[in-house]
């Protein structure tokens, strides 16, 4: 995507956010960890699910999942201020109206045109801030929120095997993601959580 398409989606989403409305923080990205999916399952929940069958695999998980957090927490307050309609299906070239509309924070959809062009980041949001600007908390969210699509994938998909209450879960889908979700939070300095001393150590 050019310049000129990069400057136009951040105009379009800018327009498509005049309207605010009402908080609905339980639908929210930043709820990623615990919004009810499929069959009533979070993310949390079909992580203690996967830890029957594959208790490393669900421990690493939830291990980027406290790591992200984390470095989201501080940036709460500023990204909560804002709620507009926002779009799942959001794609590189989005349409005048949302796909698949629901209530969020304005940067869940920034978020998603920076993971499909990390490289565009700058200018979708100079563009974006023409109409209305991002706060300093907002735009340093923003590669983190990116992160945090990755793992609200990958709890549509454990909700959907929880619900199925399959013993083969998408192991495939588990380690590409925490692969690819640790790579990124590296890459963005995302301290690693330590653990505490184990007890009786000497």
């Amino acid at each position: 995507m050019d310049r000129a398409q990069l400057e136009a989606v951040g105009l379009l989403l800018a327009k498509r956010h005049v309207v605010a409305v009402d908080d609905r923080p339980e639908h929210s990205l930043l709820d990623y960890a615990e919004r009810p999916r499929a069959g009533d399952w979070s993310l949390r929940s079909a992580l203690v699910r996967l830890a029957q069958p594959e208790p490393h695999r669900a421990a690493e998980v939830l291990t980027l999942v406290r790591r992200l957090d984390a470095a989201l927490g501080s940036f709460t307050r500023s990204l909560e201020r804002r709620f507009v309609t926002c779009d799942r299906e959001l794609g590189e070239s989005p349409g005048i109206d949302a796909a698949a509309p629901y209530p969020d924070i304005r940067t869940a959809d920034l978020a998603r045109v920076v993971r499909a062009q990390p490289d565009g980041l700058a200018v979708v949001v100079d563009s974006y801030g023409s109409v209305w600007e991002l706060d300093a908390d907002e735009r340093a969210a923003l590669p983190l929120l990116a992160v945090a699509l990755d793992l609200d994938e990958l709890a549509d998909e454990l909700a959907r095997w929880a619900e199925r209450g399959s013993n083969e879960p998408p192991i495939t889908s588990v380690d590409t993601t925490r692969a690819r979700v640790g790579s990124r939070l590296d890459d963005l300095d995302v301290p690693v959580e330590e653990a505490p001393p184990g007890r009786g150590r000497r």
